[in-house]
């Protein structure tokens, strides 16, 4: 009986995917939004940095760097680029120096210039429109509908018996 009360509810939701998905989007949105203001509150410095690293950068790489705090220079080692800033360092290889932003009581808590530009982005704009039918509403439409139909049939089974 409980596994034909699931499929009855996994059917209803996978019928209202579209709200489901709306739903998904403005937790995503809203999320997405407080962690980019959240990032914005901080006290954040920004300085240049000179890398240390030697030889070509490829994705993946660790990378070195030194920044120039008031409080002198900071090396910053074994830094793994977020994927927005990998085309940045791709960039900053050749001429050595990026633009950092850093916590001033915690230097080693940085961030490059794409990531600081991203959050500003996303801080100050406003929320997308959904497009109907998107992939999250019809991946839940279309898993809704196949729990539901597994769920029924082990509840006709298990029920017959």
């Amino acid at each position: 009986m409980l596994f034909l009360a699931l499929a009855v509810m996994c059917f209803v939701a996978s019928m209202n995917a579209d709200k489901v998905a709306d739903w998904y989007w403005d937790n995503k949105y809203k999320s997405d939004k407080a962690a980019a203001q959240e990032l914005l509150r901080q006290d954040l410095l920004t300085s240049t940095a000179t890398i240390t690293s030697r030889g070509p950068y490829e994705t993946g790489d660790l990378i070195s760097f030194t920044i120039q705090t008031p409080d002198g220079p900071f090396v910053i080692s074994r830094y793994q680029p977020r994927p927005v800033e990998e085309g940045y360092v791709r960039q900053a290889f050749a001429g050595r120096h990026l633009i950092v932003s850093y916590a001033r009581r915690f230097p080693q808590q940085c961030l490059l210039a794409p990531s600081v530009e991203q959050a500003r982005r996303l801080a100050t704009r406003p929320k997308p429109a959904r497009l109907p039918d998107d992939k999250v509403s019809r991946f839940i439409s279309l898993a809704g509908k196949v729990a539901a139909a597994i769920l029924f049939l082990m509840g006709w089974f298990s029920f017959r018996r």
